[in-house]
């Protein structure tokens, strides 16, 4: 509703109204350089600004001093709240309190969703453990994928210890399940009603469901399965009593919470459930699998990497065929903030990782997400490297490993000279032991060589393998054992006649000192074991970072060409590039690092093994990578903790208005309050008009650059994937043995599945596969349009509702500044600047929606083709006999070939509806709020001119609060910073 009728605005003719509208109703366009313009009060301010550090707090840009800021408002606000609950109930009394609780619930961390895919096998659990600093909060397994559900991890707020682990599983409905079902048995059964013979073949995909069904129902046989049905199974007592409930755990310790929730998230295993109806124990036991039923595995800890409000859900591989289950993990991408993609080192090393891992959808949505830029790569396992790897990258190291293999060389030199005078001396004591007289051997004195460390003068830059240097580098040269030899060795006269006495100590001399020596070469060895291992991991890393990185720039490079070729071929230039792919390959996250290795140097692992080439939890990369989760989690929390200070600031300066108004008043009479408040309202009638034209002038852009840029391009793209679909639906079948296709019983089972089928041969989607050459050509003005054009007329937005603000504030104060103290007028500027950041704050409210909309519209494609393919689908998956899977390709062909252009048409129909809805929807968001807004400035001012209403018990409660605000600003002073770590 707007503030004020319109026809009271006829009412009011004088000529002073129409001064007034001249001042707010000016249509001129304005030009800002700042992106909140907000001119300063033309009169000093009193020496009282009440909230004047809160106001510096807002300015901050550190998430840690901001985030303390911040934990200092609830407590602020609940010392009011409990003020306002004591005060007799009234207009301004609920209206306060409301605001003030609202406030409060506002004060929680914002999340951020990071989505970890990857392939089975490629250690995704092993990190996700370790960025929890935990050994098994997710079950890990070396032979078999283990981890077989969506787990989802966040932080835990509760402070009760025997709550420390917390899980809720949430499973699907009895209505998904039937559908699962019904689909398991359609691929099990052939045609004559039994179970397939592929069914015990396990690599194919009748072996897939049979396992999966033998999961839920150990019991059955074939030739049982072939006697029940669907309703049947689906209403198995032990089955149905779990279907579309939530089961909760929770523990004090790792342990007691891992036994209690592996068997929901470990792929083998098993419940012990009852046969019985009733559960009663009548002796009738089966061990059932309940990974196939559960839907998504919430838990709650408390680990640094969450702290922030990260929200970390590991995803089930591509492989999972479960639909309810792939329906969830398609809604966690779609609102995922960044995508971790997690693959094993070597498989880094040897293949095209990022175009493989990140096929043609995957990047083509990714950019339709605006996600392109959020992407990680973590490449796992780095502890793994054998030795033959060893010996293949230790040949880029052998500059640096050239001094330290010097220093071994010149040790078994030394050694062996050792052995040398040991038999010299051995032989002596042979024939002294005779009666011979034996005399010492006359010794060379040895030329001194230089020291590796001496010969080591060169300066070098710093480096991760520095301590393992400086540890070999501690071991005393060869030259230093020559030293002591010849200093310390026993001396004999040259005619002097040796006696037993004399050998026998110079063997023990020369025995102690090839043994010390040894120790010290073996202790060396292992050293430059371990240097040489560190140094082979840090290269094949640095190998595998520059290898994704280069990859990954030339991928999106190749699709930004394929979108100008598909949006405007005859304008689309090869040489011109879009965006700079030097600096996408430089700032793409890349993270090498070993689970295990950080496990180990955190005494975590209950082994003895350890990790060479691993000096310190660093160098596993999993510090860095917790620290890179808490980094994504920043513009967030700066951005959420902004707008809840300023909504605080808000709230604290009309509360002060409110409180204070006795002490501050300059009497008015009734004719002049009368009047002022008159030409508040006019005032307010007219920055409403403003901003109504200024929301319209938005929404007229949004929807004009929607037109323009998207769906202009329709036509050329429905035309593009009309043309390119026969091509495309030609790969799904398998024309010849050993080919890519599916065969004929897969090819079934996707048409039973309205075109999207999991099998052996991998995921395989009918309706997702066409829309890529219709995407194909909206991908590049898709990503303008809503990181670009759209953005920036929001922001237009925020400049032009700044300046109304304060052209109505300027008006204002040179009507009350004679009449009112200037400390209320000052709280009234603060309050325009307020207002102007929490347009700010709405405007980047709306942005999120938008984000999230034009997600969802995206994905509007691939259902509404999925729609008009139906009948289709269903002919196909109910033909059967002789000749079956030649009619099935035909009636698939021709109905591509005949309707191509109207399925792809009306795929672009619903969105189109949504964005344009998007749109309509902004537009009524946007006026509601500002007119939310206009009312709050309203009371503020009426506060100001009219006064509140003093009463006994009112007076009382607006001492008190008035008393709690005189203490808020001491509150934010910088000192209270102190001691914090910044």
């Amino acid at each position: 509703m707007p503030l004020v009728k319109q026809e009271e605005q006829a009412d009011d003719q004088s000529s002073e109204a129409h001064a007034v509208s001249g001042v707010v109703l000016d249509s001129a366009p304005v030009r800002v350089k700042t992106e909140l313009a907000v001119a300063e009060p033309t009169k000093t301010a009193s020496s009282q600004v009440t909230f004047s550090h809160l106001q510096q707090a807002i300015t901050q840009e550190s998430a840690t001093v901001l985030g303390h800021h911040k934990s200092t408002g609830p407590g602020i606000l609940r010392s009011i709240s409990q003020v306002l609950d004591s005060i007799k109930p009234g207009i301004d009394i609920d209206r306060w309190s409301q605001s003030v609780k609202d406030l409060i619930q506002q004060a929680k961390t914002p999340v951020t969703t990071i989505g970890v895919v990857g392939g089975t096998g490629q250690g995704k659990s092993s990190v996700i453990n370790a960025l929890a600093d935990e050994t098994k909060l997710v079950p890990t397994n070396c032979v078999r994928a283990c981890t077989a559900v969506i787990t989802e991890l966040s932080w835990n707020p509760s402070e009760d210890p025997d709550h420390r682990y917390v899980a809720e599983v949430e499973f699907i409905t009895a209505d998904e399940w039937q559908y699962e079902l019904k689909h398991l048995f359609q691929d099990l059964m052939g045609a004559t009603g039994e179970v397939s013979d592929e069914g015990s073949n396990r690599d194919a995909d009748v072996g897939v469901a049979w396992a999966k069904i033998k999961a839920v129902y150990p019991q059955l046989t074939k030739v049982s399965l072939a006697n029940t049905n669907v309703e049947s199974l689906a209403n198995d007592p032990a089955v149905k009593s779990l279907l579309g409930t939530t089961k909760s755990e929770h523990s004090p310790t790792i342990d007691d919470f891992y036994q209690a929730i592996r068997v929901y998230i470990d792929s083998k295993e098993k419940l012990v459930v009852s046969d019985t109806a009733d559960g009663e124990d009548e002796g009738k036991h089966r061990h059932m699998e309940l990974w196939p039923l559960i839907k998504v595995v919430r838990i709650r800890t408390k680990c640094d990497a969450l702290s922030t409000g990260a929200i970390i859900v590991d995803l089930p591989s591509v492989e999972d065929s479960n639909a309810a289950r792939s329906a969830v993990a398609g809604k966690y991408v779609e609102r995922c903030n960044a995508i971790w993609i997690v693959t094993s080192i070597t498989r880094a090393v040897d293949d095209k990782t990022a175009q493989k891992l990140l096929g043609q959808s995957f990047k083509q949505q990714l950019r339709f997400d605006g996600n392109s830029s959020n992407i990680t790569f973590i490449c796992s396992k780095t502890d793994n490297i054998l030795r033959a790897e060893l010996k293949k990258w230790e040949s880029t190291q052998e500059a640096e490993l050239e001094n330290d293999k010097k220093r071994t060389g010149s040790l078994s030199a030394y050694v062996t000279e050792l052995d040398k005078r040991l038999r010299q001396w051995e032989s002596l004591a042979g024939r002294q032991s005779t009666g011979v007289a034996v005399y010492a051997p006359k010794e060379t004195t040895r030329k001194r060589k230089a020291t590796v460390q001496g010969a080591r003068t060169r300066k070098r830059r710093r480096t991760a393998n520095d301590e393992i240097s400086e540890d070999v580098s501690a071991y005393v040269s060869a030259n230093n054992y020559w030293d002591n030899l010849e200093k310390d060795i026993p001396k004999f006269g040259d005619k002097q006649g040796l006696t037993g006495e004399n050998i026998r100590c110079m063997l023990e001399f020369l025995w102690s000192q090839k043994a010390t020596a040894s120790e010290e070469k073996e202790q060396l060895d292992e050293k430059i074991e371990a240097r040489l291992t560190s140094r082979c991991i840090a290269a094949r890393s640095e190998y595998a970072r520059k290898s994704i990185r280069s990859d990954y720039a030339l991928g999106l490079k190749e699709l930004d060409q394929d979108s100008s070729q598909g949006e405007n071929p005859a304008a689309c230039d090869p040489e011109h590039e879009v965006r700079d792919y030097n600096q996408v390959a430089r700032s793409l996250p890349v993270f090498c690092v070993s689970s295990r290795a950080y496990q180990e140097k955190c005494g975590r692992l209950d082994t003895e093994d350890q990790f060479e080439g691993f000096e310190t939890p660093e160098t596993t990369e999993i510090p860095q990578l917790i620290a890179h989760a808490k980094k994504s989690t920043e513009a967030r929390c700066i951005s959420n903790d902004k707008a809840f200070l300023n909504d605080l600031l808000q709230v604290l300066n009309s509360l002060f208005i409110w409180s204070s108004k006795s002490d501050f008043e300059i009497p008015l009479t009734d004719e002049e309050k009368k009047d002022e408040m008159a030409s508040v309202k006019f005032a307010l009638v007219g920055l409403e008009k403003e901003l109504k034209a200024a929301v319209n002038e938005l929404v007229r852009k949004c929807k004009n650059i929607l037109s323009k840029r998207i769906f202009d391009l329709f036509e050329s793209s429905v035309t593009n994937a009309a043309k390119c679909a026969p091509s495309i639906a030609q790969e799904w079948p398998r024309v010849q043995k050993g080919g890519n296709g599916l065969p004929c019983v897969s090819y079934k089972a996707a048409c039973r599945r309205e075109g999207v089928y999991s099998g052996k041969m991998g995921p395989r989607d009918f309706n997702e596969e066409p829309s890529t050459p219709l995407k194909k050509g909206l991908g590049a003005a898709w990503e303008r349009t809503f990181s670009k054009k759209i953005p920036q007329v929001l922001k237009e937005f925020t400049k032009v509702s700044a300046v109304q603000f304060q052209k109505l504030h300027d008006h204002m104060k040179g009507r009350l500044e004679a009449k009112v103290t200037f400390t209320s007028l000052n709280m009234l500027q603060g309050q325009v600047k307020a207002r102007a950041r929490e347009v700010d704050k709405m405007i980047n409210s709306f942005g999120d929606e938008i984000t999230a909309v034009q997600r969802e519209a995206s994905r509007d494609f691939t259902p509404a083709i999925k729609q008009r393919m139906t009948r289709t689908y269903t002919t196909c998956a109910q033909d059967k006999g002789s000749g079956v899977f030649f009619r099935i390709q035909n009636a698939m062909m021709q109905e591509i070939r005949e309707q191509g252009k109207g399925i792809f048409s009306a795929a672009t129909d619903p969105v189109k509806k949504k964005l344009i809805a998007m749109c309509d929807k902004l537009q009524s968001d946007l006026e509601a709020q500002i007119a939310t807004m206009l009312d709050r400035m309203n009371s503020d001012y009426a506060n100001l001119i009219l006064g509140p209403d003093m009463t006994d018990g009112s007076r009382a409660g607006r001492e008190a609060i008035l008393q709690i605000l005189k203490a808020v600003n001491g509150q934010f002073e910088p000192s209270q910073l102190d001691g914090l770590e910044l």
